[in-house]
């Protein structure tokens, strides 16, 4: 499956009901999550990733440029932090190994996650604390531990991979897919908890292929990891569904955050 046959969205159209300066931070920690997705398939060799990766840098770069007045309110030195661990690793990947690029871009997308919830607690009603750390903290670490899996499956399905690395590469992936396993089912039951009785009708198809689309990409995962046959290389598919799945599950959460997320002040 060719990675370049559709640009993935990082993120549905229900962003556009959320607060401007919410929704486009969530769309730079999507993109920085695809980037290390797509380049550490492309340092086990795929080409299509390769550029894919390298489509990524214009989307971004427009992002850091939109964000950067309010990112620089909510907390200059974080940002400042952001912007520069970016600039190294989109200078340098190429010469990291697989691990080192995976912690690097895990490290970026770290602070990022920081710089979100800064931003939550600088705008929203403190009488929601829980349901903005279910939206803000649980759902968008589900989302990040899928595009980790997402990330390290796909290196180490690669032909060019180096075996050291992928033996060090399959202990984590086994606890990744375990924790996305379970993360799956206790965040399905909260988002079911959380839609409104009018909204669960509307939300139900949403809610049904976010487990279907999580549980195939966690499924050929496995099936990577434990063959029956000699695996076939096929990183692309698994960087293919990993997106599916990390979109199913964006796209319910654009949908609850954009009806729950009550900001004091519209930016």
């Amino acid at each position: 499956m060719n990675a370049d046959a559709r640009i993935e969205r990082t993120l549905p159209r229900q962003t556009t009901q959320l607060d401007p300066s919410l929704a486009l931070f969530a769309e730079l920690i999507g993109l920085f999550q695809m980037h290390r997705g797509a380049s550490l398939a492309a340092l086990g060799g795929v080409e299509s990733l390769h550029k894919h990766a390298a489509s990524l840098y214009p989307q971004i770069d427009t992002l850091i440029a939109k964000i950067s007045d309010q990112a620089i309110q909510t907390d200059p030195m974080q940002w400042t932090l952001i912007t520069g661990e970016w600039e190294n690793t989109r200078r340098y990947w190429r010469q990291d190994n697989a691990l080192s690029n995976f912690e690097i871009h895990n490290f970026l997308i770290e602070q990022c996650h920081r710089m979100l919830w800064r931003y939550v607690e600088s705008q929203a009603s403190p009488s929601h604390k829980d349901i903005e750390e279910f939206l803000f903290r649980d759902i968008p670490s589900h989302i990040e531990g899928l595009g980790q899996l997402r990330g390290l499956s796909s290196y180490a399905s690669t032909q060019s991979s180096e075996p050291t690395i992928v033996n060090s590469c399959n202990p984590r992936v086994t606890q990744l897919s375990k924790q996305a396993h379970l993360t799956l089912v206790e965040t399905q039951r909260q988002l079911i908890k959380l839609a409104e009785r009018e909204e669960r009708t509307r939300l139900m198809p949403v809610l049904q292929a976010r487990i279907r689309l999580t549980g195939q990409f966690l499924q050929c995962v496995q099936d990577q990891l434990t063959p029956r046959t000699k695996p076939i290389p096929q990183p692309e598919k698994i960087f293919h569904l990993g997106t599916l799945a990390i979109e199913a599950n964006q796209e319910i959460w654009a949908g609850l955050a954009a009806s729950r997320y009550k900001p004091f002040t519209q930016n």
